[in-house]
């Protein structure tokens, strides 16, 4: 057992020095002002509003990768939900 918790932080020591697998990055500002204000609002659009913010911190993560020299084998991918739109059908995954 000493054996496996001396390895185990040997391994997360090493964590710190590199970069990691996945990272995910969960921003809920924008959905969560929009649900109050509308998507249209400036809250969301104007040059202070969240989605600026959003692309400001994307840009910063897209620098530490360039940064490190791994963002040619780097993917990044975006996901959402439905939005604001409307949800007309619900779905029952049982």
């Amino acid at each position: 057992r000493a054996l496996a918790m001396k390895l185990i932080r040997e391994i997360a020591a090493l964590e710190q020095d590199a970069m990691p697998e996945l990272l995910i990055y969960y921003n809920p500002w924008p959905d969560h002002f929009a649900h109050f204000t509308g998507p249209f609002a400036d809250e969301i659009l104007a040059p202070s509003g969240e989605l600026n913010r959003l692309d400001y911190w994307l840009g910063m993560l897209g620098r530490i990768y360039r940064d490190a020299g791994v963002i040619e084998r780097t993917l990044f991918a975006m996901a959402g939900d439905h939005g604001l739109a409307p949800v007309f059908h619900m779905l029952n995954p049982e």
